[in-house]
């Protein structure tokens, strides 16, 4: 099993999108098998990745006023009250990927095609010869268009579904209940239980934006890290703090957890913003990393997502917002398999 932890000290930056976007095109992404098994741990007090995606939080709440029962939770497996097998809840998703691959490629192919026929029109010696070349074109990209449309992509999960470790807001007291040293080592201990690992081939941590017990668990338990980023003035800040935290707990610990890299979100056309781009791929050269080439933009289709509890590609298949995070999770692979190398 591999263990991805996604984190950010700066909130808002969409992390926990990320982690419900990579969890759920994971189900589906064709590996060695028909999917991926992936279990999704939420360790933040707010509990946003568990409402996300409908994860059952409260069991009984007595009156408005009254005691609330939580549903077993990632609170209840760190303080050993419960097997995280038996903790956790699993989650349908729905079948998006084979609608979002070839909705992709066939945008990929009709940008390529544009790329060409502009390329036509600009050296050719009449309109004529470019019309024609242009003509020749879209035959070709029309029948390369209807085969991508008769694929079927027989390798996908036909069931696919996260196991979600909900949260506790009792989370937000970590850093009274975890007090000892050795036990920033339970929720590595607690995935290297060997049924945990032969069950699950993928791991995805939803970290809180804050310094905690929480953090250094997650980070010693991660075999991987993607940091997520927007691009306003706050960003180098919440950059640097995460890279100095990780730094700090590898010196400190015996974690082999590998940076995958930053991966920018919430990608807007604007002078500042990119001024600011610029100055976190010299905060990512400074620390030795490297920046995703793919990225997500600000759309309003997240908001709405969020709204259903549903993956953006879930909710509409087709978007770009879908492709962009489509092409994150297959970028995120290759890293993975680089490093494995």
């Amino acid at each position: 099993m591999k263990t991805i932890l996604v984190l950010n000290q700066k909130g808002g930056v969409s992390k926990t999108s990320v982690c419900v976007e990579l969890a759920s095109f994971l189900t589906q992404f064709p590996t060695t098998k028909k999917g991926a098994n992936v279990l999704a741990i939420d360790m933040d007090a707010q509990q946003h990745f568990s409402k996300y995606v409908s994860a059952d939080v409260v069991l009984e709440e007595e009156g408005r006023n009254g005691k609330i029962k939580e549903s077993k939770n990632a609170i209840d497996v760190l303080l050993a009250n419960e097997f995280i097998l038996d903790a956790v809840q699993t989650i349908e998703v729905p079948r998006f990927l084979d609608k979002t691959a070839m909705s992709k490629a066939i945008y990929d192919r009709r940008q390529q095609l544009a790329a060409d026929k502009k390329a036509v029109k600009e050296n050719s010696k009449s309109a004529d010869e470019a019309n024609k070349k242009c003509k020749e074109l879209d035959e070709i990209a029309k029948k390369e268009i209807a085969e991508m449309k008769k694929q079927v992509f027989e390798e996908e999960n036909p069931h696919p579904a996260i196991d979600v470790l909900p949260a506790s807001k009792r989370l937000s007291s970590a850093g009274k209940m975890f007090i000892e040293e050795d036990d920033e080592y339970l929720l590595r201990e607690i995935l290297h239980d060997e049924e945990v690992q032969e069950k699950y081939d993928y791991c995805i941590i939803d970290s809180a934006p804050a310094r905690s017990p929480l953090l250094s668990m997650s980070i010693i338990a991660a075999d991987y890290i993607i940091i997520p980023t927007d691009r306003d003035p706050g960003a180098i800040d919440g950059i640097e703090n995460t890279l100095q935290d990780i730094e700090v707990f590898m010196n400190k610990h015996e974690t082999s957890a590998k940076i995958l890299g930053i991966y920018m979100t919430r990608f807007e056309k604007a002078a500042i913003q990119t001024v600011l781009e610029e100055d976190i791929m010299v905060t990512a050269e400074d620390y030795g990393i490297s920046v995703f080439d793919s990225f997500s933009k600000n759309s309003p289709i997240s908001k709405e997502s969020r709204l259903s509890c549903q993956s953006v590609a879930a909710y509409k298949s087709n978007c770009s917002l879908a492709y962009e995070y489509y092409d994150f999770v297959k970028e995120t692979l290759e890293k993975i398999k680089e490093c494995e190398e």
